[in-house]
């Protein structure tokens, strides 16, 4: 997993070449979370992880959830 900056590098590297292939090379990752990234930081102004919340994820490990039982 990518740390914030290293996020942000790769996104500012593949912003100014638009060389995915080499951009995914030098971090080690695939040329798809290249592509990813660069359209997450374009619609969301940040590179960086988004958490999906259980509710979200629709998962039973909610505290709603435990309470009924």
């Amino acid at each position: 997993m990518l740390h914030n900056e290293a996020r942000e590098l790769l996104v500012q590297g593949y912003e100014a070449t638009h060389d995915a292939k080499g951009i995914a090379k030098a971090y080690s990752v695939s040329k798809w979370m290249v592509h990813r990234l660069a359209e997450q930081k374009r619609k969301t102004g940040s590179a960086a992880p988004c958490w999906r919340s259980a509710k979200s994820t629709g998962s039973a490990d909610r505290p709603s959830a435990l309470l009924t039982e």
